[in-house]
């Protein structure tokens, strides 16, 4: 990979620590979205298009700097969805660090858990 580019993904279970063990909490169980968690930093001119699945919409929230995603010009603490699927054309009019969480817009039932009927 250029080191025009960094990418680092982050399990999203990682919201509790307990004895050397990650566990999710929440007032929900059983239900897990299928979502990513990337951050990613571009420096100035580099260009990134990640993928998005169908069925997914892609949470863009722009930390530090100026870019560009699909049409849309983004600026600092800003953030943007994309509902639709297909590459999202990210270039960087600066060196920017974003988060971009593409998650199913539906949830799988962990196996042994309880369904409603």
């Amino acid at each position: 990979m250029p080191s025009t580019v960094k990418i680092k993904s982050l399990p999203h279970s990682l919201l509790s620590k307990n004895r050397n063990t990650y566990q999710l909490k929440g007032p929900v169980r059983g239900l897990v979205p299928d979502v990513e968690y990337l951050d990613i930093r571009l420096k100035k001119g580099s260009a990134l298009s990640p993928q998005s699945k169908k069925g997914y919409t892609s949470f863009c929230h722009l930390i530090k700097g100026t870019g560009e995603f699909d049409d849309t010009k983004l600026e600092e603490a800003n953030l943007t969805l994309f509902t639709e699927p297909g590459s999202i054309a990210i270039k960087g009019t600066s060196d920017i660090h974003y988060i971009l969480l593409p998650a199913s817009s539906s949830m799988n039932l962990l196996p042994g858990a309880a369904q409603s009927s």
